[in-house]
């Protein structure tokens, strides 16, 4: 197994840029902080960064993409549990972020894997 930080690095850029990009999106929709659909939309599009950024690790990694996937979701469990830390959220979304990020995270390498074999048979 070896540990592709580049990889890695880039997968969670790209997550932390969706992330930014979706609270940005929101903003400009107009969802304020006491909008009963904060939570629940960005709990979905965290998601949704979170498994692109799975699949960017996955994508670019040279080895052990698995394990390197692996490497991703724990970085990005860490991230999790600091925000849950440090910022204002009710209970289920932290529970809930920090539960589905490691399944998350797989879905995107696992999409990846589909992908190239998809690609590789035409």
């Amino acid at each position: 197994m070896k540990f592709d930080f580049v990889a890695i690095l880039i997968g969670t850029a790209s997550d932390l840029f969706l992330s930014l990009l979706a609270a940005l999106a929101l903003q400009l929709l107009g969802v304020s902080e006491g909008s009963p659909f904060l939570f629940p939309v960005s709990f979905c599009l965290g998601l949704v960064a979170v498994a692109i950024g799975g699949y960017v690790t996955a994508r670019l990694s040279k080895w052990s993409k698995l394990f390197n996937a692996t490497t991703f979701a724990l970085t990005q469990l860490v991230i999790a549990i600091a925000a849950a830390e440090l910022l204002p959220a009710p209970l289920w979304f932290d529970v809930a972020s920090i539960t589905l990020i490691i399944p998350t995270s797989f879905f995107g390498a696992y999409a990846h894997f589909i992908y190239d074999s998809r690609s590789d048979e035409e």
